[in-house]
């Protein structure tokens, strides 16, 4: 999990309009690790929020004494 995560959830906020990032996301040993991305509701008044769920897939391979990270990602159902 990316630094600032509690219990495998962190949480990031971001003006309308703009983009944020979730740090840097450290693999200590080999295989697959899946995140899930969603948008929180705030409840305010005036805003669309999406509800997709986005899942980031990294597969962990070594290459010598090197880990290797490669994503997929999946909008929704996909």
């Amino acid at each position: 999990m990316p630094e600032g995560a509690l219990n495998g959830e962190i949480t990031v906020s971001a003006p309308a309009g703009e983009e944020r990032e979730f740090g840097v996301i450290p693999f200590p040993r080999v295989g697959q690790h899946v995140y899930e991305v969603t948008e929180v509701t705030s409840g305010l008044a005036g805003f669309t929020y999406d509800e997709t769920v986005c899942t980031l897939m990294y597969d962990v391979t070594r290459n010598g004494t090197a880990l290797e990270a490669v994503r997929t990602v999946y909008k929704g159902d996909e």
